[in-house]
């Protein structure tokens, strides 16, 4: 029978081993390809159909990320090692010169001693020297010069994948999804890149600015974040903006939109000094409606997932990298 002090003994023991095991549980990585796709419905009727609200509240969370354009091995260099052209390359075609005059010396003299082929042979190779030279026209490159000039196999690097970096277009999952939206006219393919992020839970995974679309002054006709993590399951938690413009004739603004963030941080307020002539020249264009996709999905790896609503949808794969088990 064990005593009570046993017991106790066993208790600490168990909460000492979780003290060490959460931390660890909680600190590996998850990382993932996001692919996502954001398009517009290009439907007048369903436009006018549709309630535009007048009291849309708009704004950047904090904490907001962009994603990065990728890393170029140039750009992890010294600067002394970046273009420089005056690399200290041994010379190969001297190399071959000499190899060729010595070839043509020792012939010579093969020749003045009365020599057979084969007595050549033998000659060379009592000098040391290959006898390969004497076996190729001059004007061709010895063999052994070839396998001084000829390039090495460039070897592959292979890096840790790098948080919010976008991805190129062959790693693509839904080019044949853009592909159909483009060729359908009541589509208008705003948004489409892939990047790679190590999801954290709800609480500590950050937001990602998304902007797509025209350019209309200081705005663009997509813009907003998106919000994925995961725990048990993946989450993805939208709150995209799709904005209609109208030429800015000093009227007052219909909605109060912030402005697109600058490095991570939330751009300020124009100067109250501003006359309204500059105020039109610095923004040509108004928002004058604007609608939301705001919507918290639960979701599956490897699954194209799609939200809809009647003006514009998105559509997003999940994928867990190799070394990361879905």
């Amino acid at each position: 029978m064990n005593k009570p002090g046993s017991l106790r003994h066993l208790k600490v023991a168990a909460l000492c081993s979780l003290l060490f095991i959460t931390p660890f549980t909680y600190a590996q990585d998850n990382w993932y390809t996001i692919e996502v796709i954001v398009f517009a419905h290009i439907d007048e009727a369903s436009a006018l159909e549709e309630q535009w609200p007048d009291d849309v509240v708009m704004a950047y969370p904090r904490g907001l990320k962009q994603l990065q354009t990728p890393i170029k091995i140039s750009d992890t260099l010294e600067p002394e090692f970046q273009n420089n052209t005056n690399l200290d390359l041994p010379d190969f075609e001297a190399q071959l010169q000499e190899i060729n005059d010595l070839a043509e010396q020792r012939a010579r003299e093969a020749a003045e001693l009365g020599l057979s082929r084969a007595d050549i042979a033998d000659y060379v190779k009592s000098l040391d020297m290959p006898a390969e030279p004497l076996q190729v026209p001059l004007e061709e490159p010895s063999p052994i010069a070839t396998e001084l000039i000829a390039p090495e196999e460039p070897e592959t690097i292979e890096r840790e994948p790098i948080n919010f970096e976008l991805l190129g277009k062959d790693s693509y999952q839904l080019a044949t999804a853009m592909g159909h939206l483009r060729r359908i006219l009541r589509y208008k393919p705003l948004f489409h890149e892939a990047w790679t992020q190590n999801l954290t839970d709800r609480k500590r995974s950050p937001s990602i600015l998304i902007t797509g679309g025209d350019e209309y002054g200081k705005h663009r006709e997509l813009e907003g974040s998106i919000k994925i993590s995961v725990e048990r399951y993946l989450h993805v938690e939208t709150d995209l903006w799709l904005h209609q413009f109208m030429p800015n004739f000093g009227q007052t603004k219909i909605l109060q939109v912030p402005d697109l963030p600058l490095g991570g941080q939330q751009l300020g307020p124009e100067s109250s000094l501003s006359s309204q002539f500059d105020d039109i020249l610095k923004e040509p264009y108004q928002i004058n409606r604007s609608v939301t996709l705001r919507q918290a999905r639960r979701m599956r790896s490897k699954e194209i997932h799609y939200l809809d609503h009647p003006m514009f949808g998105m559509i997003l794969v999940i994928t867990p990298l190799d070394n990361t088990s879905s």
